[in-house]
């Protein structure tokens, strides 16, 4: 096992809030009191340091050091530093000290293929939509065997962005005008298979390395959250956005299930504050 410990035999992750913050500093105590030490963790996530993302990882990195009284230290690393999704992923399979910021279709390469299935394109018209289907009995059976069948352990799968459209140096009114374009899309089976379908030739090209690919040719467009776009300046090198509302995806965070069990039972019970912020995320 590769967990960097400070003293402990115990690895630890994100604190979980119930409903409320007393609840949650209660269950935090409580974990700080079973574990034999201060621990380390690491967060890891993509997207830069202004995305919406980053700053509520903060209020969770602050509020698990408030609630166990230090002993959990967690260190965010943002823009890919520990490598994207995919990457993130290998580690936690290797019992790496990693909570990973990732799609559903990152986790359908991990051995639960159904995954794929809420990465398809038009699948859920609303957010509300999409955090029904997050909540439901389908939803947690793939949960279920992605333990048992990859290893990983899902902390939350509902945090959502803006429904997704394509970034290009010129507009795509029509299906039929995506032929023969080289298109980015994120390493995942769904989005693949849907941009072959439209003609397209897919490139799954990393997102930090996008803002180049577009400025050197490598791709003709790149689908995306506009928010997410915007954030990493794409707007520089393509100019023109074609609302499509093609995908919402299904993010979250996921770890080692081996890590995950090591826990004493306190601190798997507040493991809830991604799976809560998770819920306000648009």
């Amino acid at each position: 096992m590769k967990v960097k410990f400070l003293g402990s035999t115990v690895s630890a992750m994100a604190v979980v809030a119930t409903v409320t913050m007393a609840q949650a500093a209660e269950n935090g105590a409580q974990c700080a009191a079973e574990l034999d030490g201060e621990a380390y963790f690491r967060i890891s996530h993509q997207n830069s340091t202004t995305s919406p993302i980053h700053p509520k990882l903060e209020e969770i990195v602050a509020d698990i050091g408030e609630q166990t009284d230090g002993k959990l230290k967690l260190e965010i690393f943002p823009a890919a530093q520990l490598g994207g999704p995919v990457q993130a992923l290998e580690q936690a399979t290797f019992d790496e000290n990693i909570i990973f910021y990732m799609s559903a279709g990152n986790l359908a390469t991990a051995g639960v293929a159904d995954y794929s299935i809420l990465n398809g394109p038009f699948l859920t018209p609303t957010l509300e939509d999409a955090q029904k289907l997050a909540a439901s009995d389908l939803v947690t059976e793939m949960n279920g065997q992605l333990s048992k069948k990859g290893g990983l352990r899902v902390l939350a799968l509902n945090w959502f962005d803006a429904p997704r459209s394509i970034l290009g140096h010129k507009p795509y009114p029509k299906p039929e005008d995506l032929s023969g374009i080289k298109m980015r899309v994120p390493e995942a089976p769904a989005y693949v298979r849907t941009f072959e379908v439209l003609g397209t030739a897919p490139q799954t090209i990393p997102f930090s390395e996008l803002y180049l690919a577009l400025q050197q040719g490598v791709v003709d467009a790149a689908e995306g959250g506009i928010r997410g776009m915007a954030d990493a300046n794409l707007m520089e090198v393509a100019d023109t956005v074609t609302i499509t509302d093609h995908f919402r995806l299904f993010y979250g965070f996921a770890m080692s299930e081996n890590l995950f069990s090591e826990l004493p039972i306190a601190c798997q019970d507040v493991r809830l504050l991604l799976d809560d912020l998770g819920k306000c995320q648009q």
